[in-house]
């Protein structure tokens, strides 16, 4: 059994994964003005796992950025608010984008040849050199 944890390209942070999670709440509600997302549906859509995903609703349902309804969870308009500041009028119409996909990601280092590079951790610079 490996010591490390395996980490794949498409392993979102915990900022893009909240930031995922609004998305789709919010074009939930574009398309319908009471609209939500199921934990199953954010599930696919976002390629998370459970604990991760549970992880992510908690700390938005504590921010009041999200709700509960009736087997849905809804965007509030704080959590558009934080949605349009974190990622600035980016959509049609000075709007957030609708697409997951358009979260910002960290990027991955180069590499000479097609192999995956795994993303390095970020140190802080002492200032010593």
């Amino acid at each position: 059994m490996p010591m490390y944890k395996e980490h794949t390209h498409a392993e979102l942070t915990e900022e893009e994964m909240r930031l995922g999670i609004l998305q789709v709440l919010y074009a939930a509600r574009q398309r319908r003005p009471n609209g939500g997302a199921a934990g199953k549906m954010l599930m696919d859509c976002l390629n998370a796992a459970l604990p991760r995903l549970e992880q992510a609703l908690h700390w938005l349902i504590g921010q009041d950025f999200i709700e509960v309804g009736e087997r849905v969870f809804l965007i509030t308009n704080k959590g558009i608010e934080y949605l349009i500041e974190r990622l600035g009028p980016l959509g049609p119409g000075g709007k957030p984008p609708t697409d997951p996909s358009r979260v910002p990601r960290r990027p991955l280092p180069a590499t000479g040849d097609s192999s995956i590079a795994l993303p390095l951790p970020q140190t802080e610079s002492t200032g010593d050199t």
